[in-house]
């Protein structure tokens, strides 16, 4: 171990475990957004007017949003696990 790392502690399973979950997480968007995808002609077929169009910007802000989020948590489930990568080459003896 190196020794201006040595009193630093990284939580190798609490690293893994939170990747785990920011991946999960991002797949349950994923989802969602498949979901809701496959849900807006069901409920759109015969509504027209004013809140109709209300209902697509909103529909398609909340659809831009759940995918950007998504996609940020694999990234940043990416750079965690990078850093355990990391962490662990450090003490590597």
């Amino acid at each position: 171990m190196p020794e201006d790392t040595a009193n630093i502690r990284f939580g190798f399973d609490a690293a893994d475990a939170a990747a785990d979950e920011l991946l999960l997480t991002a797949q349950s968007l994923f989802d969602s957004v498949s979901i809701m995808r496959q849900d807006i002609p069901v409920v759109t077929d015969d509504w027209t007017g004013r809140f109709r169009e209300v209902f697509d910007v909103e529909s398609a802000v909340h659809d831009l949003a759940m995918t950007r989020l998504a996609g940020e948590l694999t990234l940043l489930s990416a750079q965690l696990r990078a850093m355990a990568i990391e962490a662990a080459a450090a003490w590597a003896p």
